[in-house]
């Protein structure tokens, strides 16, 4: 290898590593909100809510549903842009948030076995979700590093987590149901690198993409006190994930749940009713490399959910907040206002959900999701 190309490959090395550092992505490599009911609250109620959402992330709520019922969620994909400007070994960087692409994010069947196996027996469900995705362009026009500058330098990092899961819920004695499962995950990385000196002695060029899976288990509880039955504990374990095959993105950080749910009724004249959730999600560390580092990372959510009885349904009204911290360098925080409603009509079983998410870092998230209870 002659000096330019051992010059080149170093700088190369050296900017892959420095200019990640600086760009702060919103992270939501682990904790993309699937969209649904509980988008509208901050998440605060993922653990507890009784819905093919739970095959996800708490498999023991499953054991609450009595009839067979269908979910979608249909939500944008949010991404960010980055500008990089100062010092290669330490640039100045802004960051962005935009709406992104629109995609499927939910679908999920659930069905009560006890058709087959007798009474009580327990819930089965299958669903699809997306549970972290990242999509950020860092670019800088003068990017210097002396004596060179970086012209028309671009950074492109993709990462799309997508779980599918089989799962099982059953209730047991004394307000306690448990739920298992099995996962597995698809996690698909795209990166790409270019840019050239402004004297055109070096040239960056380099690409990389995985689609890689796994296979994990997940494992929940669900508690509701006999004496006091307003309240709901749900708590839920999903194992790490190892990937096979790619290098930048190798493992999925396991994740613990837990939340709880408190609802009081007897609102105007008994027509409505509200209910107040929060929940921690704990992500494990995972794997370090070049563009995916993920350290541990602790998620909140908080909020409320105002049903209002009307002649022909209810209409929940519904607002949250979240928070996301960064999980390794290069990446930053996402914290996030919620707020949405729903439609629960009295004759027929469907039930439609609209939530919106203003995240602090600009861009806005939006889901539509739909459900259908079988008679």
């Amino acid at each position: 290898m002659n000096s330019i190309a051992r010059s080149a490959l170093s700088l190369a090395t050296t900017v892959l590593g420095a200019v990640p550092a600086a760009a702060q992505v919103p992270d939501l490599l682990n904790a993309l909100d699937a969209g649904g009911r509980a988008m509208a609250t901050g998440g605060a109620n993922a653990a507890t809510n009784v819905d093919t959402y739970a095959a996800y992330y708490n498999p023991a709520a499953l054991a609450y549903l009595d009839t067979r019922a269908a979910d979608l969620a249909y939500r944008n994909l949010p991404k960010s842009q980055t500008t990089l400007t100062g010092q290669r070994n330490d640039p100045d960087f802004e960051t962005d948030g935009q709406s992104g692409e629109r995609s499927l994010t939910h679908a999920g069947y659930a069905m009560p076995i006890r058709t087959l196996f007798g009474r009580g027996s327990g819930t089965l469900a299958i669903a699809y979700t997306v549970g972290g995705y990242v999509n950020d362009r860092a670019t800088s026009s003068n990017l210097s590093d002396p004596p060179l500058t970086f012209q028309n330098y671009r950074l492109d990092r993709e990462a799309r987590s997508t779980f599918y899961s089989l799962s099982y819920g059953k209730a047991m004695s004394a307000g306690f149901a448990y739920g298992i499962g099995l996962v597995v995950a698809s996690q698909k990385v795209d990166y790409s690198e270019t840019g050239t000196s402004s004297d055109g002695s070096v040239t960056l060029d380099a690409s990389d993409s995985s689609n890689d899976t796994g296979v994990g288990a997940i494992i929940g509880l669900l508690y509701t006190p006999p004496s006091q039955n307003n309240f709901t504990f749900g708590l839920s374990f999903r194992s790490p994930i190892s990937l096979s095959g790619s290098d930048q993105y190798d493992r999925i950080p396991g994740r613990l749940i837990a939340g709880g749910t408190y609802r009081r009724e007897g609102y105007r004249q008994g027509k409505d009713y509200v209910l107040l959730g929060a929940q921690v999600s704990q992500y494990f560390s995972g794997a370090s490399s070049e563009y995916f580092q993920r350290d541990a990372q602790t998620v909140f959510g908080f909020g409320a959910e105002y049903n209002v009885g009307i002649d022909a349904g209810r209409i929940p009204l519904r607002v949250g907040f979240t928070t996301v911290p960064s999980a390794g360098d290069g990446y930053g925080s996402r914290n996030a206002a919620t707020f949405g409603f729903g439609l629960r009509p009295n004759r027929i079983p469907v039930g439609l959900d609209l939530s919106w998410a203003v995240p602090e870092g600009g861009g806005y998230d939006f889901s539509i999701a739909a459900s259908y209870r079988f008679k």
